[in-house]
């Protein structure tokens, strides 16, 4: 019961639009007297509309990142209590196309090889929101949304792994990157 509380009380937050203030120089320091963090990841929500994108591959995108980090160690746990730190996700929105928004940068040179890139590459984005709790306290530490995307040669169903894997390794790294002195 506790647990399906917990659960609703991330996904009212972030249907509220509440912010957490993210943890100054990211949440590294979680694991730094342990030498890891434990994290519980737990099922993402699909409200993108987007029936194609499978929850669980992105969650499997997700630990994967984690478990990639190099300057973090993470544990998987298997269950919310075993954890130092709980992440819920939202996927917010998922856009394949064909060809690529052109997206005016500063300067005449960026925008033509913009312009270029978009002519000949297609195009995903995917929105998702990140909430990190920790479990002792229960307090919401770290929350964000996350837009990024990729032009490149791919199909409509490489994109979705594509995207999933850049927006899972963006969320590590902003979450839980250890800040340059």
């Amino acid at each position: 019961m506790a647990k399906k509380l917990l659960f609703f009380a991330v996904i009212a937050s972030l249907a509220l639009g509440q912010t957490a203030a993210t943890a100054e120089g990211g949440l590294w320091r979680i694991g730094q007297d342990k030498g890891s963090i434990k994290v519980y990841v737990g099922e993402p929500e699909n409200r993108s509309g987007q029936n194609k994108i499978v929850k669980i591959d992105f969650k499997k995108a997700l630990e994967s990142a984690l478990l990639n980090r190099k300057s973090v160690k993470f544990e998987l746990a298997k269950t919310p209590q075993e954890s130092d730190v709980q992440i819920y996700s939202v996927i917010k929105k998922f856009m394949y196309m064909e060809r690529g928004p052109i997206k005016p940068t500063p300067g005449l040179g960026t925008t033509l090889l913009d312009m270029a890139a978009s002519a000949t590459m297609n195009y995903a984005e995917m929105a998702v929101e990140f909430a990190v709790i920790k479990t002792d306290t229960g307090e919401l530490v770290w929350k964000e949304l996350l837009n990024p995307h990729i032009k490149e040669k791919m199909s409509a169903e490489d994109s979705i792994p594509l995207i999933s894997n850049k927006i899972a390794s963006n969320f590590v790294w902003k979450c839980f990157g250890k800040p340059s002195d």
